[in-house]
């Protein structure tokens, strides 16, 4: 019987354990989509964001960004 009452303090601990590291993965969530820049994916504003890039002409990038990808 003792065997049995430890395994549902162990199965108590667990599932506390994952709750809680629930609860702080929400609140890690929270706090970085409170500093973060939160963008627009609708298909109007990408449009708008596309335009505005090409606004100046055509969007270039200098010569160390084109070393990082070749």
């Amino acid at each position: 019987m003792k065997h049995m009452n430890d395994w549902k303090k162990l199965w108590m601990l667990v599932m506390e354990f994952f709750e809680l590291q629930n609860e702080f993965t929400k609140m890690r969530i929270q706090d970085l989509g409170e500093w973060m820049e939160h963008d627009c994916v609708c298909p109007s504003c990408l449009k708008d964001k596309i335009e505005a890039a090409w606004k100046d002409g055509e969007p270039s990038f200098d010569d160390e960004f084109k070393e990082e990808w070749e």
